[in-house]
């Protein structure tokens, strides 16, 4: 028992610094609320790049060209549709989702007359998932370097 304690504390004291991943940690009730969100035309069937790197990396999500996203969408991309939502934490089944998804009672997403114009979900706590507008996006939170605070 003491070998095994004392190897385990060596162990950890032998540990080189180990930094973490993505600095982003947000709630469901956090995202909930007024969004603007913008579209552009499909350019590709393959994944596109948002502004980060793959493999993702601090310094390309903290890159200055990204502080004016809908500026870096326009440059990168052109004409944007922009639509003005909200995020509820309000429920509805979508049944033509396949089972047992048509099931599920998923977060609503509504446009400025409280319609239902589609379904978002947090993925783990660092980022939003949205269908809307026959389209399916995913997207990692923004985050701005800042205090330790």
């Amino acid at each position: 028992m003491i070998l095994v304690l004392t190897v385990s504390i060596v162990r950890l004291l032998s540990c080189p610094f180990v930094l973490g991943d993505l600095p982003i940690h947000a709630l469901t009730n956090e995202l909930v609320g007024n969004w603007k969100v913008y579209l552009t035309n499909t350019h590709s069937e393959k994944f596109l790049n948002c502004g980060g790197s793959s493999p993702n990396n601090n310094s390309s999500n903290l890159h200055h060209s990204l502080n004016d996203y809908k500026r870096f969408l326009l440059d990168k991309y052109g004409k944007l549709t922009e639509y003005d939502v909200n995020f509820t934490v309000e429920r509805s089944v979508d049944h033509s989702l396949v089972f047992p998804r048509n099931k599920w009672k998923l977060l609503n997403i509504l446009d400025q007359k409280h319609n239902i114009i589609g379904h978002w979900t947090m993925v783990y706590d660092v980022g939003l998932n949205i269908r809307m507008c026959k389209i399916e996006a995913f997207g990692y939170l923004r985050y701005t370097k800042g205090n330790k605070d």
